[in-house]
């Protein structure tokens, strides 16, 4: 199973940013998603 990275952030005091978007096209939206939420090299 992966890690929960928002959960461990947040158990760690650390700050996390969420975001919500609406959308009737899934397609448009999961380009996004591959963009912005990469797993950190860290």
């Amino acid at each position: 199973m992966r890690p929960n990275k928002l959960r461990e952030l947040l158990r760690a005091g650390k700050p996390t940013l969420g975001s919500h978007v609406h959308s009737a096209r899934p397609a448009t939206i999961e380009p996004a998603g591959h963009r912005w939420w990469r797993p950190s090299a860290a």
